[in-house]
């Protein structure tokens, strides 16, 4: 185990701890934080409008919080003359600095139409809405029974669930995790990174013919395969939860959270159906486990094609056209009806919003089986799959230059 150990640390510090790398990583995380802002300043209305921000932020004592009749009718007090003179289009659009925005009446209407009525009016209704969904699941459940489909069955049972008793029962800021569940850029830069640290791992040592003198020495076949494949592994998963930790400040020092993280994930009107029962806060974190995930399968995928190739940038450029046409295919896929593609596609992991803002289920063996566990353990089997792949060709390889060497394949083309 020792003996693993310091081959691992080699191997480590030989591809992963070096200034070019560490150049890549940090360079790229202040680009990613720049496009953070760059994102802020394009689609949020706070980011040029003081007045909007600044009476968001005056009124959010009032109104966030666990959501009360008294907080309601305070908001309704606001709101509803505003929208009686915007409906009978009777404002003065000049400036009022009496406003709650210090604008004018407008845009007090529009700031709390945008920030405050339209969030607050699918909280309040998000509970009818879920038992109405959880009621016709129970429908359809006889409905199956009485024809003898029991595998449908057991889905709407698992619907039902999934909806029975769900509420929305606080109010808080949720655009910055609006945001981030829609921020995909920084996956592509960790793949990025990682498909051009790990394409070298094999055929960085063909470069100048290491790999035979490595191949020579006593440990120098699983063992260093071994450690190879678990130093990639390590490697994706390092930077792939850096970028995460760096996503999570961005958007929290440009946006600002201020307690959204205990809402459930269903408070986003993109996963007002979702599979998960979690907090927005648990969401993030399943969903940077699950990038984790993703980039692993692509670390072991250019490390087998770093095996094949004697350059560096063979490996590279084909792990770049192999991940880069998976990740296009899943964003354009990521609607359609075919759950298996879903399951089957290790992409889907860098880009996790799809597997999970609805339920869906693959039927395995008769049994209901939610497509987020499904994808796990396909996206896992294929990484064990992959990590069988490359010891069994790295061994072969070194065991047939080896016959070579000792004669066995004298006088015999190959």
């Amino acid at each position: 185990m020792l003996n693993f150990l310091s081959i691992l640390a080699y191997e480590w510090k030989k591809n992963f701890a070096r200034v070019s790398i560490l150049g890549a990583v940090f360079l790229l995380s202040m680009i990613n934080l720049g496009n953070i802002y760059y994102g802020y300043s394009s689609n949020s209305y706070f980011a040029d409008n003081n007045g909007w921000k600044n009476a968001y932020w005056e009124l959010y004592g009032r109104f966030s919080g666990t959501i009360t009749s008294e907080k309601l009718a305070d908001l309704k007090g606001l709101y509803v003359p505003l929208a009686r003179k915007a409906a009978h289009m009777t404002f003065n659009t000049a400036i009022d600095s009496d406003s709650i925005t210090g604008i004018n009446g407008y845009s007090d209407y529009l700031m709390l139409d945008s920030y405050y009525v339209a969030d607050m009016q699918m909280f309040c209704g998000y509970a009818a809405n879920a038992e109405e969904i959880a009621m016709k699941a129970k429908e359809n459940t006889e409905l199956y029974h009485a024809l003898g489909n029991a595998y449908q069955a057991r889905v709407n049972v698992k619907i039902y669930d999934l909806f029975h008793d769900r509420r929305i029962t606080s109010f808080a800021y949720t655009e910055g995790y609006k945001r981030m569940t829609e921020y995909t850029f920084s996956s592509w830069l960790v793949l990025l990174i990682c498909l051009f640290a790990v394409s070298g791992i094999f055929a960085g040592e063909k470069e100048i013919q290491m790999d035979k003198l490595l191949r020579s020495a006593q440990k120098g076949y699983y063992a260093t395969a071994y450690a190879k494949i678990v130093a990639a592994l390590l490697f994706a998963a390092v930077v792939s939860t850096w970028f995460s930790f760096v996503d999570y400040c961005g958007f929290a020092s440009v946006y600002g959270f201020k307690g959204a993280g205990s809402l459930p994930v269903y408070a986003l009107a993109d996963f007002k159906y979702s599979i998960l029962d979690t907090t927005l806060m648990q969401y993030f974190l399943l969903a940077s486990a699950g990038r984790i995930l993703g980039m692993v399968f692509f670390a072991l995928l250019c490390t087998l094609l770093s095996l094949m190739f004697r350059t560096s940038l063979l490996p590279f450029l084909l792990g770049c056209v192999l991940s880069g046409t998976a990740c296009l295919l899943a964003v354009m896929t990521q609607n359609a009806c075919c759950i298996y593609w879903k399951v089957c596609n290790p992409a889907f992991w860098l880009y996790s919003k799809a597997l999970y803002r609805e339920p869906e289920y693959v039927n395995a063996l008769g049994e209901p089986v939610a497509v987020p566990m499904a994808a796990f353990c396909c996206c896992l089997l294929l990484c064990v799959i992959l990590s069988i792949s490359i010891c069994h060709v790295y061994c072969r390889i070194g065991l047939m230059k080896s016959w070579r060497i000792g004669g066995k394949y004298a006088g015999i083309s190959v």
